[in-house]
């Protein structure tokens, strides 16, 4: 007989967000050189930002520590009229000049296309992204 509660942690972690299946190359990606974006929105119960966050955090990678460490910061950008707006919280972790960027972010006020529901927000999370800048730090080296 099949007891529900019978679910192993990966089992779970790959329930909760379909993205955990990406944890075993993401390590790899990121010692050689490519930055890996996670985001979710705070109001996604398809892929939601605790599941997203707990497999992030929870994955083993050289940098694990030091990206886990991190205080959460505001991700600030400048909204159609101008104004810096927080649209989202997360970190963002670069171990070195050659290594990729973990990024981890939490939209604001978005569901699961967080696209549709804070376009202006994507798009400047994306401009950065693709401009390989920090989307919520920026280095200190």
């Amino acid at each position: 007989m099949n007891n529900d509660n019978d679910y192993d942690e990966k089992t779970t972690n790959r329930f909760v967000s379909g993205s955990a299946q990406y944890e075993d190359c993401i390590p790899l990606m990121l010692e050689n050189g490519v930055d890996v974006l996670i985001y979710a929105g705070d109001a996604d119960f398809i892929l939601n930002w605790m599941g997203n966050e707990a497999w992030v955090r929870d994955m083993e990678w050289v940098g694990k520590d030091d990206f886990n460490s991190r205080k959460e910061s505001d991700f600030v950008y400048r909204n159609e009229n101008g104004v810096g707006t927080v649209g989202g919280v997360g970190r963002d972790f670069k171990l070195d000049k050659e290594a990729g960027r973990l990024t981890f972010l939490r939209v604001l006020e978005a569901g699961h296309l967080a696209p549709k529901d804070q376009p202006v927000a994507m798009l400047e999370m994306i401009n950065r992204f693709t401009k390989r800048e920090a989307i919520i730090e920026k280095e200190k080296f």
